[in-house]
């Protein structure tokens, strides 16, 4: 059984929120997939007096996403039904965790698939340790015959039923049901042990304190000076003077740390003369740096009248 570690793999939603919450994220260096490659089934075939089933293994698939994948083939003597139980196991595989970090959660999870004419096939996996009982097992299904490939989990596991450095083996067993003359195909690809390491909580970046714009009013002309803080690389800068929420003047700019900017807008004379008859210009500075950390300030300049 191959470990695959900080490969991108999203597996199929659970039941329940929690392991769906852990499920949808992408794999990191911290967590490890573990794919357990099932070997072909051990089948017992149900017969009656010399009426025995025909059984067939089905071929297996070496490389791939369905490497692993282990299957069987019953087809039903023309005079009887037939009842077959068959039990495929994977290698052991040593368990080591999910990274330096260690293990925050462990999901188990594993796929099916049937298809045929009448019948029906019951699967069941389970994850054993060696040497020891049964760690978990999936929820028992009665696989469709639509060729479709169906999946049984994620199921969360405590990670304290898994012990670094002991080894453990998937056991996925059918149960068929077919009826005289029928024909049913069922595979279980290999089962899959996701660990995950603990997530890195990510700091909130602070925000930017840029200082307040400056805004004078000459004649009929303001000027808006605005400035980038010292702090980060470059700056995104936007703008705008309104009156009593009217705009009169709004810009954008893209400067250098600690660089100024001086926006100059020419009033219209109504402009002028709403201005000296609000008593006030209010301009409001945006602004946002390379690392999308973001911050605001506003002054108001008075007008007289």
């Amino acid at each position: 059984m191959a470990l695959a570690a900080g490969v991108a793999l999203l597996l199929a939603p659970a039941a329940g929120s929690a392991a769906e919450s852990a499920s949808t994220r992408k794999l990191t260096l911290r967590d490890s997939l573990y794919r357990l490659p099932l070997s072909q089934p051990a089948a017992s075939p149900q017969c009656t007096l010399v009426l025995c089933p025909v059984v067939q293994a089905t071929p297996s698939v070496g490389s791939g996403p369905d490497s692993g994948v282990s299957g069987l083939r019953v087809m039903g003597f023309p005079l009887a039904p037939s009842g077959v139980t068959a039990e495929a196991r994977s290698e052991p595989q040593p368990f080591e965790g999910a990274g330096d970090d260690g293990t925050a959660s462990v999901l188990f999870s594993a796929a099916r698939s049937a298809e045929g004419a009448g019948g029906t096939v019951t699967t069941d996996v389970r994850l054993d340790e060696v040497g020891g009982g049964t760690v978990i097992t999936l929820p028992s299904s009665t696989v469709p015959l639509d060729g479709a490939r169906h999946t049984v989990g994620p199921v969360p596991l405590d990670p304290k039923r898994l012990v670094v450095g002991r080894s453990y083996v998937a056991v996925a067993r059918f149960t068929f049901s077919v009826p005289a003359g029928g024909d049913v195909t069922a595979r279980i690809f290999a089962p899959e042990l996701l660990a995950l390491g603990p997530q890195k909580k990510v700091a909130k970046p602070k925000p930017l304190k840029p200082r307040k714009p400056k805004a004078a009013l000459t004649g009929r002309s303001l000027r808006v000076t605005v400035a980038c803080p010292a702090g980060p690389a470059r700056c995104d800068v936007q703008t705008r003077s309104s009156l009593k929420g009217r705009t009169i003047g709004k810009g954008s700019a893209d400067l250098q740390a600690g660089a100024e900017h001086t926006f100059t807008y020419r009033l219209s004379a109504p402009e002028l003369r709403r201005a000296r008859r609000v008593g006030r210009i209010t301009t409001s500075l945006k602004i946002q740096d390379e690392k999308k950390r973001t911050g605001s300030s506003r002054s108001s300049l008075v007008v007289r009248r």
